[in-house]
């Protein structure tokens, strides 16, 4: 039995499973998960139930009603100490957890009227109400329970407290903290169940997301600031018109929260760009079915394969502030031919200087889809290029970016995409100049995330099949080595590679302190007690960072404040103070290490 052989759980639900459990039981929850993964699940659709069999006496039975398992007696255990068993915390602990559906609305039509703009909606009030403030210090108490205990003590129950906050949030109109939340519950989870896509940094970023925006929201004043913080359970759609759209790439998407899928990026007639999501529940195969299945785009008869060579004529078109286009009734749209990268409207994407385009990366100024961007043509090096400069890394694909030195590395490790494979055969195409849609590493200076590149039509090196229209999605597409046709197109490798240029920032210690936060964020207070964390903070101050010195300082010893008095009683303010440390250290380490990126690129003399 598995995640997926369960229904969805409704937070409430499982913590209050987990607060009826003795003190005894509790500490064995964690292994009694474990073994659950043995046990039999059988799902009886007559009746809407999933009998999960323990053994010959012993069985638990969930009740799924709209969806997911929604009360506490909907789970029943047919043991003696029900419903305080470990059955039944178990089961409903290895079940997914039911996220509650956003209200979507009423379908959207020609003959509604249309929505309010931002603008003219009703004002959030200006303070937080009582229950807001509740469930703000609801989510502060259970991520600085998570930084007190760190990622590796934190089990089930530490999850289930941290649901019931978010849970709480959600239903007192704190609907940003929640999303939050809800992620850093995914990272818990994907760390508990060696998850593929679980990663330490992101999980320290969104927990600092996490308590920025708790802070933010305890200390701001302004109106429009709290309407803000507190996000909004629908996003809000703005009527465009009609649109004449051609397609760029698309993304694929594998979220720790149970959701896959790909979002494809178009743009209009002017270079302006929109998004097309087709993201739903699922798992990495979920990623191949949403590329090859309808974009769902106003009755659009083309996948989203097809739609990113190809276009639309949308009419009652809708969008989000961010670009990303509504399925609404309303909405028409037919198929139209695409364009090619190196010229038309995709083109003018690529035509804002590079260190335009790196500044407005680097310093997040991103509003809309395509902000975060890179929009750029390269020149593939050879593969030996890569060992000319420090940082860089087996399957890395050397390129020249105007008069920069970059590397190209995979956007993600997931087996199920196609990354690295389609990375390894391009570094095959010595003096190929492609056409590159990247991201960027902003801790790595020099190195760039692509998503999808298009090779020079002028160029014979690199051919692609017809239908793919000079364009390859690399996260989902596959190239195969006998595309690569090397000849008289590639020029000699010792004459092509260019400067690196001198990174100033080279010689700052940073990564001390990112190491000391992400450290921390594992291992708990006990982790930021090691004495090597004064040897870091030294490092910093010997090279002319004491700000970073002094916060890191500062969190070894609030980590090595006593938890109790002298009376032996609890000091349960040492655990915020110490959370309060930790967060700051975090803010500080991001915003240094975006000044330093902005100044590694090149955009900003220092």
């Amino acid at each position: 039995m598995n995640e997926q052989d369960l229904p969805p759980v409704a937070a409430p639900v499982l913590a209050d499973a987990i607060d009826a459990l003795s003190p005894r039981l509790r500490k064995r929850l964690d292994a009694m998960v474990g073994k659950a993964a043995a046990w039999e699940a059988t799902a009886d659709q007559a009746t809407n139930t999933v009998t999960v069999t323990v053994d010959e006496d012993t069985r638990v039975v969930l009740t799924v009603r709209d969806g997911a398992v929604r009360a506490a007696d909907d789970a029943v255990c047919s043991c003696l100490l029900a419903p305080a068993c470990l059955h039944r915390a178990a089961v409903l602990g290895l079940a997914p957890v039911s996220e509650a559906p956003e209200d979507p609305g009423p379908p959207e039509s020609p003959e509604a009227p249309e929505s309010p703009s931002a603008e003219e909606a009703p004002d959030e009030p200006a303070a937080l109400s009582p229950d807001q403030q509740a469930a703000v210090e609801a989510l502060r108490a259970a991520a600085a329970e998570l930084l007190d205990t760190g990622l590796v003590g934190a089990g089930l129950a530490t999850e289930a407290t941290l649901r019931r906050a978010v849970h709480t949030a959600r239903a007192a109109g704190l609907h940003l903290p929640a999303a939050i939340g809800n992620r850093v519950a995914a990272q818990l989870r994907g760390y508990r169940g060696r998850a593929q896509d679980h990663s330490l940094p992101a999980y320290a970023d969104e927990l600092r997301a996490l308590m920025a925006t708790l802070h933010a929201l305890s200390t701001s004043t302004d109106p429009a600031t709290l309407q803000a913080l507190r996000g909004t359970a629908r996003r809000h759609h703005e009527k465009q018109g009609g649109l004449r759209l051609v397609g760029v790439f698309s993304e694929p998407v594998i979220a720790g929260s149970g959701m896959a899928g790909v979002v494809t990026c178009v743009v209009d007639t002017d270079g302006g760009a929109w998004s097309v999501p087709a993201v739903t529940p699922g798992g990495p195969a979920q990623v191949q079915n949403a590329y090859d299945g309808p974009v769902g785009l106003g009755g659009a008869a083309l996948s989203h394969r097809e739609l990113v060579r190809d276009g639309v004529i949308v009419s009652g078109a809708a969008a989000s502030a961010d670009g990303s286009l509504s399925h609404g009734a309303g909405v028409r749209a037919v198929r139209a031919s695409g364009a090619s990268w190196w010229d038309g409207p995709i083109n003018a994407r690529f035509a804002e200087p590079i260190g335009e385009q790196l500044e407005r990366v680097l310093t997040g100024l991103a509003p809309r889809i395509g902000d975060d961007l890179l929009f750029v043509t390269a020149t593939i090096l050879g593969a030996d290029a890569a060992a000319t400069g420090p940082g860089t890394k087996p399957g890395d694909v050397p390129v020249r970016l105007g008069d920069r030195f970059a590397v190209l590395r995979g956007a993600s490790d997931h087996k199920a995409l196609a990354y690295a494979d389609n990375l390894r055969i391009l570094s095959q195409a010595t003096g190929l100049r492609i056409r590159l849609i990247a991201r960027l590493d902003p801790e790595r200076p020099g190195v760039v995330l692509p998503i999808a590149v298009s090779p020079d039509p002028t160029q014979s090196i690199l051919r692609l099949p017809e239908a793919w229209q000079g364009r390859v999605c690399l996260g989902v597409d596959r190239l195969h080595s006998s595309m690569i046709t090397p000849g008289d197109d590639t020029p000699d490798r010792a004459a092509q590679l260019p400067p690196r240029p001198t990174d100033a920032t080279a010689a700052i210690p940073l990564h001390h302190l990112r190491t000391a936060i992400e450290r921390t964020a594992a291992g708990g207070r006990r982790a930021a007690r090691l004495a090597s964390v004064h040897d870091d903070a030294r490092r910093l101050a010997a090279a002319g960072m004491p700000h970073a010195a002094a916060v890191l300082t500062h969190l070894a010893t609030t980590a090595a404040a006593p938890d109790r008095d002298a009376y032996g009683r609890a000091v349960p303010e040492t655990v915020g103070v110490f959370a309060q440390a930790w967060l700051g250290a975090a803010l500080f380490a991001s915003a240094a290490a975006a000044h330093l990126a902005v100044t590694a690129w090149g955009c900003r003399e220092e």
